[in-house]
C-alpha cells in the first residue's frame, strides 16, 4: 500500500510539472501569435524546435544508465553524480557549438533565425544541468523538488516574457528570455539538489566521460533516431 501511494505521488507531481509547462507553453505562443504575427511565431517556434533537439541529446541516456548503477549498489551516488554533472556540463558545451556551428549548413537558416538560435542556444547546458540535477531527485523519489524548480523558473521567466513582448522586441530577444528562464530553471534545480546532497560541484573525470559514452550510445543512438522521426517534419515544411 505504501509503495502504491509513493507511486501515485510521484506521478502527481510529474503531472502537474506538465500542466505548468503546458500552459506557460500555451500563454507564450498566444503572445508571439498575437504581437508577432505569422513570420514571428515561424521563426520563434522552429527556433524552439530546433534546440529542442539538442536538449533530447543532452541527455544522452545518462540518467537511465547511471539510476541503473545506483541501484545495483555498484556506485556511490555523490561521487557518481558529481562526475555526470561534470560530463554534461562538458557534453552540453559541445552540443552548443554543435548547435551554432551547423546554422550556416541548413537552407532554412535566415539571419534572424541565426540570431535567434545563437541567443538561446546556451539554454542547451541549463537543460542540462536540470536533466542532471533529476538523477538526484528520482533516486531520493522527491519528484516534488523538481517540478518546483520547473515551475519557480517557468513562471519567473513568464513575467519576463510578458514584458519584453509588451514593447514588441525582436524574436532573438525571446529566446534569451527562453534561456533565462533555462537559467533559473538550472539554479533553483541545484540549489534544491543541495539539500539532498550537499556537495553539488561538478568533477571533470575523463576516464570516466570515456567510459559512460561507451556504456550508454545505444540509448543515444535510439533518442537520435527518434528526433530525426518526430522533427524532420517541421524543418522540410521551413
Amino acid at each position: 500500500m505504501q509503495s502504491l501511494f509513493k507511486i501515485f505521488e510521484q506521478s502527481f507531481w510529474q503531472v502537474l510539472g506538465k500542466v505548468v509547462t503546458t500552459f506557460s507553453t500555451f500563454v507564450i505562443l498566444g503572445i508571439v501569435a498575437r504581437n508577432y504575427g505569422k513570420e514571428g511565431i515561424g521563426v520563434f517556434t522552429l527556433a524552439l524546435t530546433y534546440l529542442g533537439i539538442f536538449y533530447l541529446l543532452s541527455d544522452f541516456g545518462f540518467n537511465a544508465h547511471v539510476l541503473k548503477n545506483l541501484k545495483s549498489q555498484s556506485s556511490n551516488l555523490k561521487t557518481e553524480w558529481q562526475q555526470l554533472l561534470g560530463t554534461r556540463i562538458l557534453w552540453s558545451v559541445v552540443l552548443v557549438i554543435l548547435a551554432v556551428g551547423l546554422l550556416p549548413f541548413w537552407p532554412f537558416a535566415t539571419f534572424v533565425f541565426s540570431q535567434a538560435v545563437f541567443f538561446g542556444s546556451l539554454a542547451i547546458i541549463g537543460s542540462g544541468i536540470f536533466t542532471t540535477c533529476n538523477l538526484i531527485f528520482q533516486s531520493k523519489l522527491r519528484y516534488d523538488l523538481s517540478v518546483l524548480a520547473v515551475s519557480v523558473g517557468t513562471l519567473l521567466s513568464l513575467l519576463v516574457f510578458i514584458a519584453v513582448s509588451f514593447y514588441k522586441y525582436p524574436v532573438p530577444i525571446l529566446l534569451f528570455v527562453h534561456l533565462l528562464g533555462w537559467v533559473l530553471i538550472a539554479f533553483f534545480a541545484l540549489l534544491l539538489a543541495r539539500k539532498l546532497s550537499p556537495n553539488i560541484f561538478p568533477v571533470f573525470d575523463l576516464n570516466y566521460m570515456v567510459t559512460l559514452l561507451k556504456d550508454t550510445w545505444p540509448i543515444a543512438a535510439t533518442l537520435a533516431l527518434n528526433v530525426v522521426y518526430f522533427r524532420a517534419d517541421s524543418f522540410m515544411i521551413a
